[in-house]
């Protein structure tokens, strides 16, 4: 009798220890059901590296600076691309998207390490983790209140990433 039910219960943990990455898959699909799981998807052609092109410019809703030339320099992609961006600013230079900050709403770092890769901690402070990726792609991350330790699981506040020298404001 024993035996049955030690085998019974075995045979319960086998099935619910490999079925368990399907409830989490499963759950993630739930989360994410009808849009994209990628809450940067919507911003694909503001993305720090590609080029300028016409249709982004007038995908633009404004137009935020401009150098001494009169030349653009930044502009707000429209806003409710997605109901995880609040609001975008990007800065251009040499016909090239070169930062971009977010207001985010209900972001992760998970999110981010999932469009970029994994990064690299270069420092942090009590809310701020300052980021690189291979290939010279760097970021700063705010969370909405004192941090600690870097997680994946953290909510991030607003995210600013780019290819140069970064502004974290999103201001000169």
């Amino acid at each position: 009798m024993w035996a049955l039910l030690l085998a019974s219960a075995a045979r319960m943990l086998v099935v619910a220890t490999a079925s368990a990455p399907l409830v989490v898959i499963a759950a993630m699909h739930l989360v994410y059901f009808g849009e994209s799981a990628d809450p940067f998807a919507p911003y694909e052609s503001f993305l720090p590296g590609q080029p300028v092109t016409e249709h982004a410019l007038q995908l633009c809703f404004t137009h935020v600076s401009t150098d001494i030339s009169g030349q653009m320099t930044g502009c707000a992609p429209e806003s409710g691309r997605t109901p995880h961006i609040k609001s975008a600013t990007v800065a251009l230079r040499q016909g090239m998207f070169r930062q971009v900050w977010f207001n985010t709403r209900d972001v992760t770092i998970g999110d981010i390490a999932r469009r970029w890769g994994r990064p690299h901690l270069v420092a942090q402070d009590r809310r701020r983790f300052f980021l690189r990726w291979e290939g010279g792609l760097r970021g700063v991350i705010q969370t909405p209140e004192h941090a600690g330790r870097f997680s994946y699981l953290l909510s991030v506040e607003w995210l600013t990433i780019g290819i140069e020298p970064l502004t974290p404001t999103g201001t000169d």
